[in-house]
């Protein structure tokens, strides 16, 4: 799925416009905790990521989430940029968060001693 961030987005969260996904039975929503990375499906069928600043609960049916890995990248997308979405199972975003954190710990070894590579 291609979509790109709306220049209706904020810190809240970011709208997608794209290609609308319909729901084929709309069944009456209860609204529901949601986190950081929660992708939403609005009646107009254009997804809304929520962001850093989100709600805490929401209505909208949540059809997937961004991986926790990915958000750091999410969040430094703008007006018109360009995200795509694939499905990944729970170890794949697992091995994305070690990974993550392995790299984060040795940037954060590399400043600790003065290095810059």
């Amino acid at each position: 799925l291609r979509s790109a961030i709306s220049n209706d987005s904020n810190r809240m969260g970011f709208r997608l416009k794209g290609p609308a996904l319909a729901v084929e039975q709309r069944a009456a929503s209860v609204s529901a905790a949601v986190t950081f990375g929660t992708i939403q499906l609005p009646p107009d069928g254009q997804l809304i990521v929520l962001m850093a600043d989100h709600q805490t609960s929401g209505g909208y049916p949540r059809i997937a989430n961004v991986i926790s890995a990915d958000l750091p990248i999410l969040a430094q997308l703008g007006p018109n940029d360009k995200v795509s979405f694939m499905p990944v199972d729970i170890f794949e975003a697992e091995q994305a968060a070690a990974q993550r954190e392995a790299e984060l710990a040795w940037l954060r070894t590399g400043v600790r001693f003065g290095r810059y590579w």
